[in-house]
């Protein structure tokens, strides 16, 4: 299933309830859309405190101020915003009777729009992006939540300066960016975001008590370019990989995957090491504080980086290595990037598969 965190904001009056309604009723039968408020508890909290609150100006500064407090207390808004997402996102009839869950989740401040975006990203597995309702000429409650919500550089603004028919056309035509916006990249790791050759290579002449060059190796079996034994390379191979929490990230690899994320792109690393280097693999993974999926594939048994790609649907693949490119080129839909490296040379680009250098960043903005 499908999932995307909507964060959408406005003033009071701007029209968002509207619009969350109107986005419900496009939807098919096999898409659900849910709703919640940063402010929900709060809410009843007042109305524990107060008979018959009026919704006014004073209203809302109550609200406002209560939320601030309960935001310096221990983040409450959004640890119960994360609870209510996870909720929906585990709840068995949602998982299997629907392809697509839309969750609307009002917050004002953007202060805690960032907060909301960064952990969702982190935490869940879904497309997360914000919107902006603004309706010109309402008047705006003096409130430190209400009075800064377009401080925020929003993924998506609509004017809501027209007819609810409009305003309908606007929500299909949001509907649609939406799902363009579900990507998946899918990212080979050795080589890609951290260095690793390099360091095999050097394992290796120092086994031999011999310098050897990157250069030499112009085919991915570095026993066969080197006239080595293919053991000693098989065991340079595990020591570099079993020290990954040592190795070096690619410049620019970092700031590239967190890019993406921000952007809403499903992270899906796609490695060619053995499934028994996992918890170091994910050790590394981890420093890059972002939600991410991971598959192994080292070609010998089980599915193939293809086989991958096609069960994701991935739309892009970060590889260095020329055979899995070709592989991937030949037998799925995606579109490869290819590290420019001396063991790729026999790779010829076209309009499948373009040749990168270092840092990938430049090519993809």
């Amino acid at each position: 299933m499908k999932s995307y965190v909507i964060i959408i904001n406005g003033s009071a009056n701007a029209g968002k309830d509207t619009f969350v309604e109107l986005f419900e009723n496009i939807c098919s039968n096999n898409e659900v859309v849910y709703e919640f408020s940063t402010i929900n508890k709060v809410k009843k909290a007042v109305r524990e405190l107060v008979h018959n609150p009026i919704k006014n100006d004073k209203y809302r500064k109550l609200l406002s101020d209560i939320k601030k407090l309960w935001v310096e207390y221990n983040e409450g808004p959004c640890w119960a915003t994360f609870e209510y997402i996870e909720h929906v996102l585990q709840a068995e009839n949602v998982v299997t009777n629907y392809n697509s869950a839309f969750i609307f989740i009002h917050c004002r401040e953007p202060e805690e729009i960032k907060k909301l975006v960064s952990h969702v990203n982190y935490r869940f597995e879904s497309v997360c992006k914000t919107l902006l309702i603004h309706k010109p000429n309402i008047a705006i409650p003096n409130n430190d939540s209400d009075k800064n919500v377009e401080d925020y550089n929003y993924d998506f603004i609509i004017d809501n300066i027209g007819t609810i028919e409009d305003l309908k056309e606007c929500a299909v035509e949001f509907k649609t960016k939406l799902h363009q916006s579900n990507i998946s990249f899918g990212i080979d790791i050795d080589d890609c975001i951290v260095t690793t050759i390099p360091s095999i290579i050097s394992l290796i002449g120092r086994f031999y008590n011999e310098v050897f060059s990157v250069h030499r190796i112009k085919r991915y079996d570095i026993y066969k370019c080197l006239h080595i034994d293919k053991e000693v390379e098989r065991a340079a191979i595990e020591l570099v990989i079993e020290d990954s929490d040592n190795l070096k990230f690619i410049d620019g690899a970092v700031e590239t995957i967190l890019w993406l994320a921000s952007k809403g792109t499903r992270i899906h690393f796609i490695t060619g090491r053995d499934e028994r280097f996992k918890n170091v693999t994910c050790k590394l993974l981890n420093k890059l504080g972002i939600f991410y999926s991971l598959s192994f594939c080292n070609g010998e048994e089980g599915k193939t980086k293809a086989d991958v790609i096609n069960e994701y649907d991935i739309k892009f693949l970060v590889e260095d290595r020329g055979s899995i490119v070709e592989d991937v080129y030949r037998n799925t839909r995606a579109s490869c990037f290819l590290f420019d490296k001396p063991w790729n040379q026999h790779v010829r680009a076209n309009s499948g598969i373009l040749r990168v250098g270092e840092p990938i960043l430049v090519f993809l903005e």
